[in-house]
């Protein structure tokens, strides 16, 4: 009978928790290229956010009762259908934006070198950076997106008015 042989995530010590957390990892977006995020925990959402939107309550409820899949995702990013919706959507992804970038800082009316508004995002990348910033601190410390952002750097351009 064959072993079967178990793949182990590699365990983060805490000085390495603590440093993702405060400076988070590097992930260069598009229209953030010296973006860092750090890891953002569907318990800490409900606990610094008592009042957040319906869309994402639901969401972070069913991330911290049972998981959330790709298709949870989808649906998270979906099109709305009505503008409240997308407004409730957007309120959403600004709420876990601002927690989980860690440099630049997401602020309201930016004062200093190294903070921006959420406008200053692309929508683009607001959603690739909401799907890594629930990714488990062990995957997104790892994450590799060498020839991902170039992959997508050009259909994207054409896409942005001029």
């Amino acid at each position: 009978m064959e072993e079967q042989t178990e793949v182990k995530q590699p365990v983060m010590t805490w000085a390495e928790v603590r440093s993702m957390r405060e400076h988070g990892v590097p992930i260069p977006l598009l229209s953030v290229p010296e973006a860092r995020l750090r890891h953002v925990a569907p318990d800490h959402l409900l606990r610094r956010h008592k009042e957040m939107p319906a869309l994402l309550s639901a969401f972070v409820l069913k991330g911290f009762n049972s998981g959330l899949t790709t298709e949870d995702f989808e649906a998270f990013l979906s099109p709305r259908e009505t503008a409240e919706e997308a407004l409730e959507q957007m309120a959403s992804l600004e709420i876990v934006c601002k927690q989980g970038f860690a440099y630049p800082q997401i602020v309201d009316e930016p004062q200093a070198e190294g903070e921006i508004t959420f406008d200053q995002v692309s929508p683009f990348d607001r959603g690739l950076a909401f799907r890594l910033m629930f990714l488990p601190r062990e995957v997104l410390r790892n994450i590799k997106l060498d020839g991902v952002m170039e992959a997508v750097a050009s259909p994207v351009a054409e896409m942005e008015p001029n």
